[in-house]
């Protein structure tokens, strides 16, 4: 495990530029690591400071002699050892004794990294925590332990496994008196490496972390030995995803700068506000945390403190939280980047979490506590059953419009005729419609969901109606009609189809001429919205009385003012004035149509 920096004592005279400077006070403790090193090679690492931690591997089968041996030459140049001791390796308990009773007698060694290696064979200590927990570190007296951590995971060992056997290992150091730090596999990806720390601190980890960089060499080196630790994801994403050269610094480089690059905004998204109460009724304490937005959370327990970790930083105050129930909750923090509050206990309790919406409910349970966990809240209740009326809904109209979509619109076809407009919807088979008109809007509701051609309505609808519009509600489909001022409207059903009346609205009613009765004259069954002047020359259509008899018995004169009616008595025709329509009427008389 290698990591290096600008030596402090060959930096330049000139102030540093605040991002270099961030990074080398980010790597001014660090530390290398040597694979059998020898005398030249610990010469090469002269260009570093004094004191320097190198870590010693312990390489499998070779002799324990040569890592006192390094750690001896180590020392004798002015540098701080820290062998690798791999548990599985040491047939005895003696062996394992006599070992660190050299490390710490001839090389003056006060730190290790107790590994238990890869190797099936082992003799007493299967595990480091055996070891750890054997009190024989402390009492060779070594002062300080590294505890291995996986970034990228174990090739061999679940997650839940790594972090369960963490905990043990820290606790049997603990408990002995030993100082721990954790030190990382070495791993190509920051985040990879940051979101790692952010668990580590989520479930209550708060020891040193000392990550693992690559040192210089090789890009198939780095690969070999990738696959050879499992370091699987981040090495894949060096393999594919880097233009690395095989030559020294290249891997090094990118790891330092990323890593560092991307510390700083580890956290640095927004946080999110929230709320948090803590009260006790019923024989239990409930933490309620109401959040601004949705936040995912997790909660876990170690020992006696309680971590609740978010995926997104919370802005919450907790610090006098546990004033309101002292007999459950000592004290409470919220850590600094907002990714975790933590609650110090003051008695033994159950754990029942709840998430409902965006509301988080931590229950703490006595010993006492029987029967099942509390219940949410009765308004928390209510209001996410009408959530999920609400979604439920949302989800029927999305896949009624979605079905909708799969089918043809309904033709709607527009009749004009001389005092109203006509709207025909030709309906599909089993569906129902009904209508409304409340004060100026005709709604039509249709039983299924459906869509609609509306255009030619919209072309022809008269002046006074203002706009037609169609929408899908649930299941089924409604069209509305805008009207302005008083109407007309009727609506009746004519076998398959729907009809839809609309009455021009007639705001000046002009007198009305003597004429011959008309009752046996229906009205046309269309009329053009305006007429071209090749329109006007052209024969006209043939009407309820024929052409032949239509011969005028006099001129007919000119109307005296826009508007108004004019007889053809010899046609028995009665002409009507349309209001928006300019029409050339059959008698000669421009501006009106004749019927």
């Amino acid at each position: 495990m290698a990591a290096l920096a600008p030596i402090p004592g060959n930096m330049p005279e000139t102030p540093l530029p605040a991002g270099v400077a961030r990074i080398a006070s980010f790597m001014a403790d660090f530390s290398v690591e040597a694979t059998r090193p020898s005398d030249a090679d610990i010469a090469a690492l002269s260009v570093l400071p004094r004191g320097t931690q190198v870590y010693v591997s312990a390489v499998p089968g070779r002799p324990a002699d040569e890592s006192v041996g390094a750690a001896l030459r180590l020392r004798a140049a002015g540098f701080e050892p820290v062998p690798h001791v791999a548990v599985r390796n040491f047939a005895s308990a003696a062996a394992l004794d006599d070992f660190l009773a050299r490390l710490t007698g001839e090389a003056d060694v006060h730190r290790v990294l107790v590994i238990a290696s890869d190797r099936s064979e082992c003799g007493p200590f299967r595990r480091a925590h055996d070891a750890i927990d054997s009190g024989v570190f402390r009492r060779r007296g070594i002062r300080s332990i590294g505890v291995a951590g996986y970034p990228d995971g174990h090739p061999k060992i679940g997650p839940d496994e790594l972090r369960r056997a963490l905990a043990e290992k820290i606790a049997a150091a603990e408990a002995t008196g030993l100082a721990v730090e954790i030190v990382t596999q070495f791993c190509f990806d920051a985040r990879t490496m940051l979101d790692y720390v952010a668990r580590l601190r989520a479930f209550g980890f708060e020891q040193p972390v000392r990550i693992g960089l690559a040192g210089p060499t090789s890009l198939s080196s780095l690969l070999r030995y990738a696959s050879r630790c499992g370091v699987r994801t981040s090495a894949q994403a060096l393999a594919h995803g880097l233009a690395l050269s095989s030559r020294s610094a290249g891997a090094f480089g990118f790891g330092v700068l990323a890593v560092l690059a991307f510390l700083p905004q580890a956290f640095a998204a927004e946080p999110v506000k929230a709320e948090a109460t803590l009260s006790a009724s019923g024989g239990f304490a409930r933490l309620t945390v109401k959040f601004a937005e949705d936040v995912t959370s997790e909660v876990v327990t170690a020992g006696s403190i309680i971590v609740i970790r978010f995926e997104r930083p919370v802005d919450v105050v907790v610090d006098k939280v546990a004033d309101a129930v002292p007999d459950y909750v000592g004290s409470a923090r919220r850590d600094p980047d907002g990714s975790a509050i933590r609650l110090s206990l003051s008695r033994k309790v159950t754990i029942n979490t709840m998430t409902a919406g965006e509301r988080l409910f931590v229950d703490l349970l006595p010993d006492s506590w029987t029967g099942p966990p509390p219940s949410l809240p009765q308004d928390v209740v209510r209001e996410l059953a009408e959530r999920a009326r609400a979604a439920e809904r949302e989800l029927r109209q999305q896949r009624a419009m979605s079905e909708a979509k799969k089918r043809p619109p309904v033709r709607v076809r527009a009749s004009v005729q001389p005092t109203f407009v006509r709207f025909i919807f030709e309906m599909p088979d089993g569906v129902g419609v009904s209508s409304v008109l409340n004060e100026q809007k005709l709604k039509l509701m249709f039983s299924k969901a459906l869509t609609f051609d509306l255009a030619d309505a919209k072309i022809s609808a008269p002046p006074n109606v203002s706009s037609i519009s169609q929408k899908i509600e649930g299941e089924t489909a409604t069209v509305e009609l805008i009207m302005l001022g008083d109407v007309d409207v009727h609506s009746f059903r004519e076998e398959k189809n729907y009809v839809i009346d609309v009455a021009f609205q007639q705001a000046d009613k002009a007198a009305v001429l003597p004429q011959a009765s008309d009752a046996a004259h229906p009205p046309a069954a269309r009329v053009s919205e305006k007429p071209t002047p090749s329109m006007a020359a052209a024969p006209a259509p043939a009407a309820p009385v024929a052409a032949a008899a239509m011969t005028p018995a006099a001129p007919v004169p000119a109307p005296a003012w826009p508007g108004q009616e004019v007889a053809c008595t010899a046609s028995r025709i009665t002409p009507v004035t349309v209001p928006g329509l300019e029409i050339i009427d059959r008698c000669g008389a421009p501006g009106m149509m004749v019927m």
